[in-house]
């Protein structure tokens, strides 16, 4: 059984996922350093791609893997380059910030709300019956434009993890993505996935949707580049030339939820 650790402070900071890729991180960093190696412009370094992650974090998503480096980049303990020998090679790179000169206590984590008391001006005049959200669904108390902002920022960066990975699954195949990113945008917020039916299953159920969706269209595209290699036919031949907004049209992940 693997153990894996984390500085709780910055779990605190940034949650457990990003917190045990920090430490995983600052440990390799410091290996670096005793042995002098990769320190590019006054940093050490290690780099690491996403499939890599998941091999080392079997209990972490591709999602949850990318949100957590995001977070660590946002906090201001990770930073990224790109010291590639090869140009075609986009693998990151990733530093701890200067050794961490800045004490935990004294950052300010971007992802914690409600710093200050929410005004509420008015009393509620509804029941309490009223009140109770039978489907997940944070009532829309105090700044309403404030948690519609959080609903449309969710499906953005599930649109944003969902682009990158189609990339990568098409990669696999031996195809490019050429799909136009705008159009698949409008498809993923405004049909698949639009505010009213996020709002109406909640954030938790929204994400758990998004992971089958992710897990999905990697396992079809998987599938079908290990039967290249046999050259045989895999049962997902038509992932091969699909687009991505025929993709979400078919919804086929909502079948297996």
């Amino acid at each position: 059984m693997s153990v894996y650790s984390f500085d709780t402070k910055i779990a605190e900071l940034v949650g457990v996922n990003a917190a045990t890729i920090y430490h995983n991180l600052e440990f390799w960093v410091n290996k670096n350093e005793a042995n002098n190696q990769n320190f590019k412009d006054g940093n050490y370094w290690v780099y690491n791609s996403v499939n890599a992650w998941l091999r080392l974090f079997p209990f972490m998503t591709t999602r949850s893997i990318r949100t957590a480096l995001d977070k660590l980049m946002a906090a201001g303990l990770v930073e990224t380059g790109q010291y590639n020998a090869k140009g075609y090679d986009k693998t990151t790179w990733y530093a701890i910030c200067q050794k961490r000169q800045v004490h935990l206590s004294e950052l300010t984590s971007p992802f914690v709300r409600n710093d200050k008391p929410i005004p509420v001006s008015k009393p509620v005049s509804k029941p309490l019956k009223d009140m109770i959200d039978l489907g997940n669904q944070p009532a829309l108390l105090g700044n309403e434009k404030e948690v519609k902002q959080d609903y449309l920022q969710e499906r953005t960066t599930a649109f944003d993890d969902f682009w990158m990975q189609w990339g990568d699954n098409k990669k696999m195949v031996g195809k490019v993505n050429t799909a136009p990113k705008a159009t698949v945008k409008a498809k993923f917020l405004n049909q698949t996935f639009p505010a009213s039916k996020v709002r109406a299953i909640g954030l938790e159920s929204f994400n758990e949707e998004v992971e089958l969706m992710l897990d999905l269209a990697w396992n079809a595209h998987s599938d079908i580049a290990k039967h290249d290699k046999t050259k045989t036919e895999s049962s997902w031949f038509n992932y091969r030339s699909m687009y991505p907004s025929k993709f979400l049209s078919n919804a086929q992940w909502r079948d297996q939820a």
